[in-house]
């Protein structure tokens, strides 16, 4: 661009030998005229500077037309050609004088740009016309001064900016939108300061950044970067019972399986742990769970079972026998001590402990604690309540169990027969019986008449009754409760174990049976899930059982005036004891059957 506005300005101008020496300057570029003697011809006359720029009149300065030599040129309105210098042309003899032009000052250029020291490039009417800009061709117009700006700059709050230079955050110099003031910028690299932000680019002037990820934690709310460290922070725990995908739902801050069951349901699981939303229930750890009648919920019996103990009971014996009369004819007296007084006597003994020979499966008992789905509970199934009653979504039912131990319906056995004694605090009995083998002592003296009152030598029988004792299974009583709705759902946990008078358990579950047959006991740990006692009850069986026992029977001695002899009809005094078993007992206690079904 320099040396385009340099060829104009020159061919404008024109030179002459007999001008004085006077250099023109604009940026870089200099002129230099030679000086010589001045003729008759310059007397008089000035030199000016050369006008450069836009707009320039060259027409107006006589002084120039008259001092250089012209080309012929067109005028600039159309008139008569003007002149122009002949400087370059080099086939015009010079007469021997000296170069028009002895040199051009090209100095190294600003890309696209003019010379930056631009030191009064332009005299108008004015005045110079320097802008002190190294991007701008000053000049003159017929307004005044001009100012042309260099392509690919722009001027900002008084300097020159080449273009793309970067100001102030995502905004450079576009000479393309401005060329007074920076532009918005977009696609360059920059620095929001956040610490929070990454990969940030300026998109229309604006610095942004992605925001950096942080992962959510289910149950809380979402996770933040911390402006002031730049990671990541978790939200609070969402509150319970806040839904945290399909049958799931939040329980202090965890997002759990869920399902409809309410709060507080009672249920035995066959698994080792209690599911998520519930939790043990130690109230029920080696006992029975029983439908409690109007009244009775929370009552407890008996002592709880050890993990795997076949519990025993024992009855006491007693009883009396009467040793028949032998008499002898003699005179009563001391001395011989040997025979046994006749009358009653007292048998003592005791049944040896036994088992009631009630069978059970120990499983998990556990407690609904999480909140519920808000979906129905299935109307078929039965499950137990807490001691106030059934919870909301369940309506009491006791399918005529209250008060009766649920034993798992047998296989082929009668649905929702009842079989057993009264109560669950039913006590029994046993019979016994036996026979004492009396030893006989000898008296050396005829057996006849009026030395009565000696014991008989022969065996003594007896048949007694043991004293009643209970057999009581340890139990809970809790209500029973039932759903209330006939849709099936799905949002019941694995491995519950529900007592149903259903013909068949539906789809989704099975028949539990290590159930059948038995009594459900609570485990007392993880290990004893599954632990069975006993042999499984047959259809509406009401096991009996019988116990050992022992007996003894003591014969106190009498005496007789006589010396031993062979007379034996009489008995030796002293202790005897006899060995037996009772005779089978049932243990009182009422049974229910009922089918156990497992969730798959």
């Amino acid at each position: 661009m320099k040396r385009a506005l340099l060829i104009a300005l020159l061919a404008l101008a024109g030179c002459s030998d007999s001008e004085p020496a006077t250099a023109v300057r604009d940026t870089n570029v200099t002129f230099v005229i030679p000086t010589t003697e001045v003729s008759p011809s310059d007397a008089g006359r000035t030199d000016t500077p050369l006008p450069v720029g836009p707009g320039a009149d060259i027409t107006a300065s006589p002084e120039v037309d008259a001092a250089l030599p012209l080309a012929d040129v067109p005028a600039s309105d159309g008139s008569e050609p003007l002149d122009t210098p002949s400087v370059f042309d080099a086939t015009a003899p010079d007469a021997g004088a000296p170069d028009a032009v002895t040199s051009i000052d090209l100095a190294p250029e600003l890309p696209d740009a003019l010379d930056a020291a631009d030191p009064g490039s332009a005299l108008c009417d004015v005045g110079p016309c320097n802008d002190g800009l190294d991007c701008t061709l000053d000049g003159c117009d017929a307004n005044g001064c001009t100012h042309m700006l260099a392509p690919g700059f722009c001027v900002i709050a008084g300097a020159c900016v080449a273009a793309d230079t970067p100001g102030p955050l995502c905004y450079a110099c576009v000479p393309a939108v401005s060329t007074t003031d920076w532009s918005a910028h977009t696609g360059s690299d920059c620095d929001d300061g956040a610490l929070c932000t990454f990969g940030d680019t300026c998109t229309a002037g604006v610095c942004i950044g992605a925001v950096v990820p942080c992962t959510d934690e289910p149950c809380h709310v979402a996770a933040e970067c911390v402006p002031s460290t730049g990671l990541c922070q978790a939200g609070a725990p969402l509150p319970d019972g806040e839904s945290c995908g399909p049958a799931s739902l939040c329980a202090g801050g965890q997002c759990l399986a869920a399902d409809v069951l309410p709060i507080g349901t009672v249920a035995w699981f066959h698994r080792t742990s209690c599911p998520p939303g519930w939790a043990t229930f130690a109230e029920a750890i080696g006992r029975t769970l029983v439908p409690a009648e109007p009244g009775a919920a929370g009552q407890t019996h008996a002592t709880p079972l050890a993990s795997g103990e076949d519990r025993m009971h024992s009855h006491a014996l007693t009883a009396t026998v009467s040793p028949g009369s032998v008499s002898f004819v003699g005179i009563a007296g001391c001395c011989n001590g040997g025979p046994a007084g006749a009358g009653q006597a007292s048998i003592a003994g005791e049944a040896e402990p036994a088992s009631a020979e009630l069978p059970y499966v120990q499983v998990l008992a556990c407690t609904k604690v999480g909140m519920p789905l808000p979906a129905p509970v299935p109307s078929w199934l039965r499950v137990f309540g807490p001691v106030a009653g059934c919870p909301a979504g369940l309506a009491p039912s006791d399918l005529g169990a209250a008060g009766r131990l649920v034993v798992g319906l047998p296989a082929g056995g009668t649905l929702g027969a009842t079989f057993g004694g009264p109560d669950t605090t039913a006590t029994h009995a046993h019979g016994a019986a036996g026979e004492f083998v009396v030893n006989s002592a000898g008296i050396g003296l005829a057996s006849g008449c009026c030395g009565g009152g000696y014991a008989s030598s022969a065996a003594l029988s007896f048949s007694v009754s043991t004293a009643s004792t209970a057999a009581t299974f340890p139990s809970l009583r809790l209500p029973l409760c039932a759903g209330t709705d006939a849709t099936e759902t799905d949002a019941l946990p694995a491995g519950l174990l529900v007592v149903t008078a259903a013909a068949e358990c539906p789809p989704g579950w099975q028949s539990a049976d290590l159930a059948n047959g038995r009594l459900l006991v609570g485990a007392a740990a993880a290990d004893g899930v599954g632990v069975s006692v006993g042999t499984a009850l047959s259809d509406q069986e009401d096991r009996t059982h019988a116990h050992p026992f022992h007996a003894s029977l003591l014969l106190p001695q009498k005496t007789v005036s006589g010396a031993n002899g062979g007379n034996t009809q009489a008995a030796a005094h002293g202790t005897y004891a006899t060995d037996g078993l009772t005779t089978p007992a049932t243990s009182q206690l009422p049974f229910i059957q009922l089918r156990v079904c497992e969730r798959l």
